[in-house]
């Protein structure tokens, strides 16, 4: 009998009245704002059985809102969000986290069901404020890169609607992206010389535009030095490790090898002297020696016995 008698109560609060004839009021919010919307019906919460948020545009509000449920409490105690973005308290007050655009010019519908009292119920129109953009350095203004390395240069993006952002390079489009919400950044690998200059970020929607000039100075690499083997001519083959050891020792002892030379030669030639005067000698030793050289050798023998 209970669930029965809840049935029917939430059919009737799901379907009772034309949603236009609750009390409406109409606030302004800033993009991306962390908003607190009051139902007004439910500040007695006597007899409340059950409370729903709903959110529509102005063409639906009147038929369909009731299938558009976002959050609602159910026997002032429990509270269910239906969208993640949204949440309730048991006192009725619905919490936007962050204001979208998908937000702005909706209804957002409190309807509150009391025991035996019937429906009560009440709109707000959440309308976002438009604002020209604003680009925010997130890097220095001046930026100062080796040539080689990577060029990083980032900006926040505020205002509503999203403005388009572009990025150029002395006049030179370089990136162009629609509806930046919140951050814009230009990436640029391998930076050289030429890329050294003025770079321009600019953000424009409807109400106005924004402009944001980064200055870069992009330094060249070190020219490296080099010695007398490090130099090659064009029509050489490059030197290897080996060759440029031995050029080197070849190069640190040609004194001592022009001293060895001479010592070598020299101890060549006394051999052959040598070996000449050894020669000589055996000739003479197999030749005969004259009868009168031996005659005279026999008299000085026998003047020596007498």
């Amino acid at each position: 009998m209970y669930i029965s008698l809840r049935i029917i109560l939430l059919y009737f609060f799901f379907s009772s009245g034309s949603i236009l004839k609750s009390k409406v009021a109409e606030v302004t919010v800033k993009i991306h704002e962390r908003r607190l919307l009051p139902c007004s019906e439910s500040s007695d919460l006597e007899n409340v059985e059950h409370i729903g948020w709903f959110r529509c545009s102005t063409a639906d509000c009147e038929l369909n809102w009731n299938k558009l449920r976002i959050a609602h409490v159910q026997n002032v105690e429990e509270t269910i969000a239906d969208n993640p973005n949204f949440d309730v308290f048991t006192n009725g007050t619905l919490l936007v986290r962050k204001v979208l655009p998908v937000d702005d010019g909706k209804m957002f519908i409190c309807k509150t069901q009391k025991t035996f009292e019937g429906t009560g119920g009440s709109t707000t129109i959440l309308n976002i404020k438009k604002e020209p953009p604003k680009l925010i350095p997130e890097s220095p203004l001046e930026v100062h890169v080796i040539e080689g390395m990577d060029l990083h240069m980032d900006a926040g993006v505020q205002g509503y609607p999203y403005p388009w952002v572009t990025w150029s390079h002395n006049d030179l489009l370089l990136q162009n992206t629609s509806n930046v919400d919140s951050q814009t950044s230009l990436k640029i690998r391998n930076v050289t010389v030429s890329k050294g200059g003025l770079y321009t970020c600019y953000a424009k929607n409807s109400v106005g535009h924004h402009i944001l000039t980064f200055k870069v100075y992009v330094e060249g690499q070190a020219v490296r030095t080099t010695t007398g083997l490090d130099i090659q001519t064009p029509s050489s083959s490059p030197t290897s490790a080996l060759d440029i050891q031995t050029l080197s020792s070849s190069t640190t002892s040609g004194g001592s090898s022009f001293a060895g030379w001479k010592i070598a030669l020299t101890v060549v030639g006394l051999l052959l002297f040598l070996m000449g005067t050894i020669g000589i000698f055996c000739i003479l030793k197999k030749k005969r020696i004259p009868a009168k050289l031996q005659l005279c050798r026999l008299c000085r023998r026998r003047r020596y016995i007498v």
